[in-house]
């Protein structure tokens, strides 16, 4: 198979996006969706099931709907600051139970209660499994069923077909992960006790549910769910992160917030007033890339691009991480500038900045989740910002401990835990907080 890498935004809007008919398919991931039984939409072919899938993502997900899961995100916010501020030394924990738990509630009304919920955590399992062995970055996540499909038919007890145990023991995980949430769901629409949601919500709609449509349901909405946990994971550990290292731009968002929202936490009504704030969190999505080189395309026929002919079946893989990091868009593409985007830069150069239009993927295959995800994680950011104080640790001697930044997922672009010190920023704030669960 060849492998064709776009390292441009230039050229991934050209192929990906203008030419979405052509590079809108996926590699055949034999491993992932046949041996292992796993299939999403984002890892399926293009044809009239991804397309039935889609329909019912854009259907519950699109930017009229959004605003009837405010109540919803401000629940799971508060209960965000509320967990950081009482034991921050979990913090990582408690953005995994944000992110995963934020999600349960709104696409399968499932409410946690603690970190150890079983939900959650079969996710968590879950979710490092895919990205760090199953579809992991190559060469790991290459597998030879995927190059040569006709190995899925060799019994497990052949003497190469470790993969076939492997995929034995994975695909029981993988059930479960995306049935249980749906069976649980499903019985509740039926019994009248769901939480509204994006499962209830399309469940109600059916009065004789066909067994395609159940299907479409819950494959759309595993695909969210799985999206969503590591994106709004890895934007608010870099939003701690770089709370410590550039204080002096997190004052600036502060101060404006204290104009805005002093006495209260802030709310997606407040958003138009808060500009910088605004500035800050494209700066986020710009340096933390979740997922910095997106999902695979595939050329579903030839095709001829500035003199060079790419053939059918080719994989294309969008660079994101270099495009983030222009230096013809980015000057000191390394350094975190939350002004690249003031509203004193002219309109056109912001538009050809703002990040959200490559870390959500490209044309057809752009993720359908993606104006929930970009709510909730400004949601999260606005409010930790009002209310806490991110500071370097101080050791036995009281030296400041210097933040270690390690990245060892496969796929997703996730920090390890780094050292930090969480705390409210006054006693009027800590009250805010705790004012707020208690609501």
């Amino acid at each position: 198979m060849n492998i064709l890498y776009l390292h441009s935004a230039e050229a991934a809007k050209d192929l990906l996006v203008k030419r979405g008919a052509v590079y809108s398919d996926r590699p055949p991931l034999v491993m992932t969706t046949e041996v292992c039984g796993y299939e999403p939409s984002p890892l399926i072919s293009y044809g009239d099931k991804f397309r039935r899938q889609r329909s019912l993502m854009e259907q519950a997900l699109g930017t009229s709907v959004i605003p009837t899961y405010y109540p919803l995100l401000e629940i799971g916010t508060c209960g965000l600051l509320h967990r950081l501020v009482t034991s921050p030394e979990e913090y990582d924990r408690h953005i995994l139970r944000y992110a995963g738990a934020l999600s349960l509630l709104v696409i399968y009304g499932h409410r946690v209660a603690s970190n150890d919920d079983e939900m959650l955590n079969l996710a968590d399992r879950t979710i490092d499994l895919l990205a760090n062995d199953i579809v992991s970055a190559p060469p790991k996540g290459i597998w030879a069923v995927d190059v040569f499909p006709s190995l899925k038919h060799i019994p497990e007890w052949f003497p190469f077909a470790s993969f076939k145990r492997k995929a034995a023991v994975w695909r029981t995980q993988l059930s479960d992960f995306y049935t249980l949430p749906f069976l649980e769901v499903k019985q509740k629409t039926a019994d009248g006790t769901a939480v509204s949601s994006f499962c209830s919500m399309l469940l109600e709609e059916e009065k004789h549910l066909t067994a395609e449509k159940e299907y479409d349901i819950k494959w759309a909405a595993n695909s969210i769910f799985t999206g969503s946990i590591d994106t709004t994971s890895s934007v608010i550990h870099h939003l701690l992160l770089f709370m410590i290292l550039h204080p002096e731009k997190f004052a600036k968002a502060k101060e404006e917030l204290d104009i805005v929202a002093k006495d209260r936490l802030p709310t997606f009504a407040d958003r138009p007033l808060l500009p910088y704030v605004e500035c800050i969190l494209s700066e986020i999505f710009r340096l933390s890339c979740p997922l910095p080189l997106g999902l695979p395309h595939r050329l579903r026929k030839n095709d001829e691009y500035k003199g060079y002919i790419i053939s059918e079946g080719s994989a294309v893989v969008a660079n994101i991480m270099a495009m983030v990091r222009d230096e013809t868009l980015f000057p000191d593409p390394e350094a975190f500038i939350p002004e690249r985007y003031d509203p004193t830069v002219d309109e056109a150069t912001r538009k050809a900045r703002d990040p959200r239009q490559w870390i959500f993927g490209f044309g057809r295959r752009r993720c359908p989740g993606m104006h929930l995800a970009e709510s909730s994680t400004w949601l999260a950011v606005v409010c930790i910002l009002a209310t806490l104080n991110v500071t370097k640790a101080i050791d036995s001697n009281g030296d400041a401990i210097e933040p270690e930044v390690k990245y060892e997922n496969m796929v997703f672009r996730l920090p390890n835990k780094f050292t930090c010190k969480i705390q409210p920023r006054s006693e009027q704030h800590a009250t805010l907080i705790t004012g707020s669960v208690l609501e």
